[in-house]
């Protein structure tokens, strides 16, 4: 270990499925089999602590580490362990960047997930308090040695919104694990999953309106909205009013595995966010070989290539949606069960985590290295 370097890690929620905690936890191993020691800190978690192994495991003092007990809870675990690298995702990034630059850590990075339109079309606080906000993390930002966008439009945003110079950026894609599922390309012809929280700037009431759009709609279609939000029962009415509830079926929140499961099933999987970094759905639905129709916006279009993968179509525009559904329900089956393939190996070559923090663990490696050559 004398050969080897400290990183601290801080992710979200501990549970089984999600996708961020996870890719962190597989570039924490990663370290750990690469000869360096590794502190994850979790936040909003009840996973016991094991500070006997590596890597170590720590749960933050509150739920969201934001207040000043974390910042003395980290401020004594850096004087102890003494870390070459910070890296810090969501609620951590402030406590963490500003703890780390008093404390003169070497590396301190910073990972960014939501685009500030993102932001802006859920916002459930007023403008000028999300200005303040904005203003604060630029100056959070000013302390961080690395940034890292996990899609080219995050770096855009990043630049644009809170003024981080180029060159302070390093993109980073999310990976996911392989399934593990048996990929069957013979889908259910008339299932489509749209999968996500349901608040506005996912879009779901853009795909209610565009099955009114069909001309004619099979009466076996179903399209299954799975997870929940604040626009629950705002959508069961929209597609009660227009005359689809029907085809519309709201399943809440499910386990990861049965999302997964379903996804597989399905025809298609639906994206039509308004605004988004880089969903993890349309990576999951990848990795199970079933094609995505989404939106052409923010980091989508990264993930998903047109009429390889889908189709990418105008975000709020639910008659491109609705022709796209029917060219993917009306597809011959040769090419349709090619899209699948194409799907599925767009996955193994981008996305799959082990070729994905194999990679990423690298380049920590490298930019601890050339900051203490120069120190």
């Amino acid at each position: 270990m004398s050969n080897g370097f400290t990183f601290f890690i801080a992710t979200s929620q501990w549970h089984k499925g999600a996708a961020i905690p996870t890719h962190f936890k597989a570039l924490a191993d990663t370290l750990v089999q690469r000869g360096h020691q590794v502190v994850i800190l979790i936040s909003g978690s009840k996973v016991l602590q094991t500070q006997d192994t590596n890597p170590e495991v720590y749960v933050w003092p509150s739920k969201r580490p934001t207040h000043i007990a974390d910042a003395l809870f980290l401020s004594k675990l850096i004087h102890r362990k003494r870390p070459h690298c910070l890296i810090a995702s969501f609620g951590a990034v402030n406590v963490m960047m500003v703890i780390g630059w008093l404390m003169r850590v070497p590396i301190r990075i910073a990972y960014y997930y939501t685009l500030s339109q993102q932001i802006d079309i859920d916002a459930k606080i007023p403008i000028w308090k999300r200005n303040i906000l904005r203003y604060r993390k630029r100056f959070v930002y000013k302390l961080c040695t690395h940034i890292c966008p996990v899609s080219f439009a995050g770096r855009e945003d990043l630049v644009k919104v809170y003024k981080v110079p180029v060159d302070k950026t390093y993109v980073l894609h999310t990976s996911l694990p392989d399934p593990g599922l048996s990929i069957d390309i013979q889908k259910n012809r008339y299932l489509i999953v749209c999968a996500g929280r349901l608040d506005r700037c996912k879009g779901q009431d853009i795909v209610i309106k565009s099955l009114t759009l069909m001309e004619r709609i099979p009466l076996e279609l179903r399209v299954e909205f799975l997870g929940d939000g604040v626009l629950k029962e705002e959508l069961e009415r929209i597609a009660q009013d227009s005359g689809v509830a029907r085809h519309c079926i709201f399943r809440g929140t499910l386990p990861h595995d049965d999302v997964l499961q379903r996804m597989a099933k399905a025809r298609m999987v639906l994206v039509p966010s308004r605004a988004d970094c880089l969903p993890t759905v349309c990576i999951e639905s990848l990795a199970v070989a079933t094609p995505v129709i989404a939106s052409c916006v923010g980091g989508i279009p990264e993930i998903i290539r047109d009429e390889l993968d889908g189709y990418l179509v105008p975000p709020e525009d639910p008659k491109a949606l609705a022709n796209a559904i029917m060219r993917l329900l009306l597809m011959d089956d040769e090419k349709y069960q090619q899209m699948c393939l194409n799907a599925r190996q767009r996955f193994l070559n981008q996305f799959e985590q082990k070729r994905v923090i194999a990679k990423q663990a690298i380049w920590f490696e490298s930019i601890v290295k050339q900051a203490l050559n120069h120190a």
